[in-house]
């Protein structure tokens, strides 16, 4: 195994990365959102960006299941790696 694919079954540094920034991303919107709802009067207005501020706040709590569930195909390939190495072949 060339020590580009390697690198790449063992580098996690990408999805923190990505995690990190559509953490940021979510953090700015809901405070973007929160400014709107701030400034306007329609009540209209209002409750629909009430409403998008509760649903865009819910995004985080997923990120714990993301981050388990990639790791867990990273093990999952690094397993089957070592499995197929054991039996003559190889991945």
């Amino acid at each position: 195994m060339d020590t580009q694919k390697r690198k790449g079954v063992f580098d996690l540094g990408g999805l923190a990365w990505g995690i990190g920034q559509t953490a940021i991303i979510v953090g700015i919107v809901l405070l973007i959102l929160a400014g709107f709802a701030t400034a306007t009067t329609n009540a209209n207005v209002t409750a629909a960006i009430d409403a998008a501020i509760t649903a865009i706040a819910t995004i985080p709590s997923w990120f714990a299941v993301i981050v388990v569930a990639v790791v867990g195909v990273y093990l999952l390939t690094l397993v089957g790696g070592m499995a197929g190495r054991g039996r003559g072949g190889g991945v």
